[in-house]
């Protein structure tokens, strides 16, 4: 795994934190080796690509919503900010939202800023649902289009350990990843998608009849954070 960034990522739980490498280290070196609660997780210096802590980072587990750091990137890749979106009553399916109603059109770059800020579910549905369509799909399987091509391309990237079943990380069967996966697929992600940087660092984004708000907490009060999820 080459780790090309100029970048150091911290992963645990299910917050990514992207931090400067002399920070990192310097906290290594000022309390030892950190007491992680996080049963898996990574630090890694993309500088170098030495890797400062490991605890379980290869064993593929549910990744929640961290998904939506891969749905992002994915769609990122593959249509432009402006692209006009159609949200349906398939796209509602529950948990956190950024509060889009059926029937709205709105650009692929609100429904970003709504399925990174406050981890909406409804938008990283709407996204995924609107890139597979084609003639003729049901809602269904234009998710699931964009689902196979979302694994084709992770697989494509080398991250061998990471399955997607859906673009949101609601519990599923055969929807998981791995530390190592998730903190690699960022800092690639960061390097040739810098919109993906620029919108985790957004507080807050109004546009389109929707003022979304970012709920990370370290936002704005650690010093040197670019962003997370």
């Amino acid at each position: 795994m080459h780790w090309n960034c100029r970048r150091a990522a911290i992963l645990a739980a299910v917050i990514c934190c992207l931090l400067p490498v002399g920070q990192v280290i310097g906290y290594a070196q000022e309390v030892g080796h950190p007491d992680v609660v996080a049963s898996h997780a990574i630090v890694v210096d993309a500088v170098t690509g030495d890797v400062l802590l490991d605890k379980g980072s290869n064993e593929p587990v549910a990744m929640a919503s961290l998904t939506k750091l891969f749905t992002a990137f994915l769609a990122l890749e593959t249509t432009p900010l402006d692209r006009k979106m159609s949200v349906r009553e398939f796209d509602l399916v529950g948990e956190a939202s950024m509060g889009v109603s059926t029937g709205e059109y709105l650009t692929f770059q609100t429904l970003l800023h709504g399925m990174l800020l406050p981890s909406g579910n409804d938008a990283a549905t709407a996204i995924a649902r609107n890139l597979g369509a084609h003639d003729g799909d049901s809602d269904a399987q234009a998710t699931s289009r964009f689902i196979e091509r979302a694994n084709q391309r992770l697989v494509e990237l080398g991250l061998h350990n990471t399955h997607l079943v859906n673009p949101h990380g609601l519990d599923a069967d055969g929807h998981y990843s791995t530390a190592r996966d998730i903190a690699a697929m960022t800092l690639y992600a960061l390097d040739h998608e810098p919109t993906l940087g620029t919108t985790l660092h957004t507080p807050e984004y109004v546009a389109e009849g929707h003022a979304i708000t970012n709920t990370n907490r370290l936002l704005g009060v650690y010093d040197g954070l670019i962003g997370g999820k």
